[in-house]
């Protein structure tokens, strides 16, 4: 698409309609670039900066977002996800203070089953877990696809699927999905693949 320059935001906003579009048709998203771009950078401060500037591309109310981004790997997933679901303070109370209770015995298996049970108790709400560097996060990490497998399949019924996936990696994803210990997720990370490069520097100066 050609765009006029300098770029308005009713434009420049335009380049990530297809992410949101995905994610309201029930499906997961595979972003490939340079993660740590600047588009990639702009999408982390949409998701994170106001709600009401949020909705501007999705509803937040019924949306929510979780950034995983400069993840040890030598952390625990689970324990990261369950955190920072509790920092959404969507829960009820009595599946936010079980939720709280489970990070503290540091359990990993009953956390992710009262993870499990918090995403199903979020009604008409719907989680999306975006992952910054996933071939980092993810690579030679059974658990972690592991993890990510079991709360995919919460509920999962498209268009209404209750947790949404969106990968965000370099090129090199494309081929690091092929490796066998990634088939469980495979299907989460070729249901919607966007090419996601540099802005040029025209979109930079803006």
């Amino acid at each position: 698409m050609d765009y006029t320059y300098p770029l308005p935001p009713k434009n420049l906003h335009t380049r990530y309609d297809s992410i949101f579009a995905a994610f309201k048709k029930g499906l997961c998203c595979t972003l490939i670039g340079l993660p740590l771009s600047a588009r990639s950078g702009y999408l982390k401060f949409i998701l994170e900066y106001s709600s009401k500037f949020l909705s501007e591309f999705i509803n937040p109310d019924i949306y929510k977002f979780i950034v995983l981004q400069d993840i040890s790997t030598a952390e625990s997933l689970v324990h990261t996800l369950a955190a920072k679901i509790l920092d959404l303070k969507v829960l009820d109370s009595p599946t936010q203070s079980t939720l709280e209770n489970r990070l503290k015995i540091h359990d990993l298996h009953l956390t992710l089953a009262s993870l499990e049970t918090a995403v199903k108790s979020l009604g008409n709400k719907k989680l999306v877990i975006v992952i910054y560097e996933a071939e980092k996060i993810l690579e030679n990490n059974p658990t972690n696809i592991s993890t990510l497998l079991r709360l995919w399949n919460v509920d999962r019924n498209q268009p209404h699927t209750k947790v949404h996936l969106c990968f965000i990696g370099s090129p090199r994803l494309l081929e690091t999905k092929h490796k066998s210990i990634w088939a469980p997720l495979r299907p989460a990370l070729e249901e919607t693949t966007i090419y996601f490069p540099l802005f040029d520097p025209k979109e930079m100066a803006y």
